[in-house]
């Protein structure tokens, strides 16, 4: 039973106004928004972004998959390990490759003419290769530990989010016009490569001063840890380069939809 939540507008306790709270979260979560400014704040952004696509490798992955790109991926696959929620182990799929790589050959060229896997598959998996939580951690207790022996004056903003799960009654039903099917294998990649743009808004000298993070000793600046969603700022304590992180995070939150939970963020110091 949850007796109360935390929103940007103080403490809720009333059950019928949590039930009420949850249910405009939802629904502003789902509800698909397009607007003018949030197309040009994105034009903007890719602006920013020095790296792009080489034009080979872009037109490498608009070709058809191919029998032997399905068949390598499989090979690939770690012994032991089941790649799906069937239980099925990679032994199998390596076993059976002729046959299961043809079925998935037709299945993903189907697929990418109808636009849609199909109602059927909607499980999956998919992690970003050798980065771990951990990594996270340890780098933020070397940099405040670093700070304070450097004698820098900064501060670390953590932003964190929760799931919550809603006791029994049901709300009104809340159309779905945005989302991601559950562990879609695609979704960590293409968050990754979407997030990268924080990365270089931050530093860009296009937009003034950039924002200015923590010195390490190898002189490099360190700013900003992401894994996931989670994002770890390392920052001077100078308001106005408070300032200049907000001007710049909004400018990443309008095309990406993201949002500053700032009534969920710490400052540590």
């Amino acid at each position: 039973m949850i007796d109360e939540i935390q929103i940007e507008n103080g403490l809720i306790k009333d059950v019928k106004e949590i039930k009420i709270a949850f249910y405009n979260f939802y629904r502003n979560l789902f509800t698909s928004e397009h607007a003018t400014r949030n197309q040009e704040a994105l034009e903007r952004c890719l602006t920013l972004i020095p790296e792009k696509v080489p034009k080979s490798d872009a037109k490498a992955l608009e070709q058809d998959i191919t029998i032997d790109e399905i068949e390598d991926s499989i090979r690939s696959l770690a012994n032991g390990k089941s790649p799906g929620l069937d239980g099925l182990p990679a032994e199998f799929y390596k076993q059976n490759i002729v046959w299961i790589s043809m079925e998935q050959l037709t299945l993903y060229n189907d697929a990418f003419e109808q636009g849609s896997l199909g109602e059927n598959i909607n499980k999956g998996t998919g992690f970003i290769k050798g980065r771990y939580i951990l990594e996270n951690l340890i780098t933020s207790w070397e940099a405040l530990h670093w700070a304070k022996e450097d004698g820098q004056n900064s501060a670390m903003i953590l932003d964190s989010s929760t799931i919550i799960d809603v006791n029994g009654d049901l709300s009104e039903p809340i159309p779905l016009k945005r989302s991601i099917r559950q562990e879609c294998p695609i979704a960590p990649v293409l968050f990754v490569i979407a997030v990268d743009a924080l990365f270089y808004i931050l530093r860009s000298f296009a937009l003034g001063s950039p924002v200015k993070g923590l010195t390490l000793p190898n002189h490099d600046d360190l700013i900003n840890a992401q894994f996931v969603d989670e994002t770890t700022l390392f920052l001077e304590l100078p308001e106005e380069n408070f300032d200049n992180v907000l001007d710049r995070s909004q400018l990443f939150c309008l095309p990406s939809r993201a949002k500053v939970a700032s009534y969920k963020s710490i400052v540590l110091g």
